[in-house]
């Protein structure tokens, strides 16, 4: 391993295992060093996502011992802080920030008002559309996300910002707005994309899914020792890395939602909420990469307070939760997802589902990548 790489930070945990660094000038791995044999695993970092993990080794003094991801947790996060003071690994993070914005805030443009009735889906799930329904030199970057009090001062009373002849993101953030709501609700609109890029950057996983097309993607655009504004212009031809930036773009649009929504997993959910006192109400079934890497049946469930559940069953195995998801949330925070999916037009029951599922879920693997990375991102983090 070592004439092909180099380990760069090193945290001994006892005398039989110590965590490192490696990395041969991409994206890094995380190394199991073995103390007692003398042997080290390689594996990506997105192996400290799952707080049920653990390492068994062989004990110094006999025996095996065991180390679960919480006690191997800080030693993770110093390692992280100092790989992260690399100048090539500073600069990558920058611009890969800036790539990721992108992907957040790449509009969609519409043409003929009638669209706006019932959008499709490419669209709806935007953050932004290009109203072009008066002519391309009339068009306009409307926002299709709800807004708080600052955030809509940014606009000036007005229904978006002008798109002076421009179509696409680029233009778009030549006018200031992307950089002033992110100056407005930074956790937000700054956060979202920079714990993001420092995943994909690091090897943890694209909201679970496999991160390595991305990951390769940012490292290939380093060329002599500086990222290439030119090759970070260009989009990954990795679904994955799409299918991210619409998962992105719907925690961003559900943001003031999913703190409201509880979250669990139960063996058998019907049983759960019936014994909560939810009654079934509707079902339907979820596809691949809406809300995970199998079909899920999902049932909608309401009690007499007026209170929502969301039961998903996965239909085929899936390692990424034990049992079957429930999601618990009062009426009126989905009729608000409606409202925020719909641009005024027709309600997506089927769309709002899995976007305010999907959101809840991507704000908890949020804020499990950002117990890694926040120690080099946020100032005054301890690590």
């Amino acid at each position: 391993m070592k004439d092909k790489g180099i380990i760069v930070c090193s945290e001994d945990i006892d005398e039989g295992l110590s965590l490192q660094v490696w990395t041969k000038g991409a994206c890094p791995r995380l190394v199991v060093f073995n103390r007692v044999k003398n042997t080290r695993k390689l594996m990506p970092f997105s192996w400290l996502e799952r707080t049920d993990r653990s390492i068994s080794l062989k004990s110094p003094k006999g025996g095996s011992a065991n180390y679960t991801v919480e006690q191997l947790e800080s030693a993770a996060r110093r390692m992280l802080y100092e790989y992260a003071q690399d100048p090539l690994f500073k600069g990558l993070l920058w611009h890969s920030v800036i790539f990721m914005s992108d992907l957040l805030h790449t509009p969609r443009a519409v043409f003929d008002s009638s669209e706006y009735a019932m959008l499709h889906e490419d669209k709806r799930c935007r953050l932004w559309l290009l109203d072009m329904t008066d002519g391309d030199e009339s068009g306009y970057f409307r926002p299709f996300f709800p807004r708080t009090p600052a955030e809509e001062e940014v606009f000036g009373g007005l229904p978006g910002v002008s798109a002076n002849a421009g179509k696409n993101v680029a233009d778009l953030k030549k006018t200031g707005v992307t950089r002033k709501l992110a100056s407005v609700l930074p956790a937000r609109w700054y956060d979202t994309p920079r714990v993001s890029a420092a995943a994909a950057l690091l090897g943890f996983s694209l909201f679970y899914a496999d991160s390595s097309a991305l990951s390769s993607f940012l490292w290939d655009s380093v060329q002599g020792g500086v990222p290439s504004r030119q090759a970070l212009a260009e989009r990954p031809d990795d679904p994955e890395t799409m299918r991210f930036a619409r998962k992105m773009a719907g925690y961003v649009r559900h943001y003031f939602l999913v703190d409201k929504i509880q979250y669990s997993t139960e063996y058998d959910s019907f049983d759960a909420l019936k014994s909560r006192g939810f009654n079934r109400k509707h079902r339907m079934t979820l596809n691949v990469g809406e809300i995970g890497p199998v079909e899920y049946t999902v049932t909608i469930y309401a009690d007499e307070t007026g209170q929502m559940a969301i039961g998903c069953a996965p239909m085929q195995y899936t390692d990424r939760h034990k049992g079957e998801m429930v999601f618990a949330l009062p009426a009126e925070v989905y009729d608000a997802a409606i409202r925020n999916d719909s641009f005024a037009g027709g309600r997506d029951d089927f769309f709002t589902l899995a976007s305010l599922v999907s959101a809840k879920l991507f704000s908890i693997w949020m804020e499990r990548v950002r117990r890694f990375v926040d120690v080099f991102l946020s100032p005054g983090a301890r690590a």
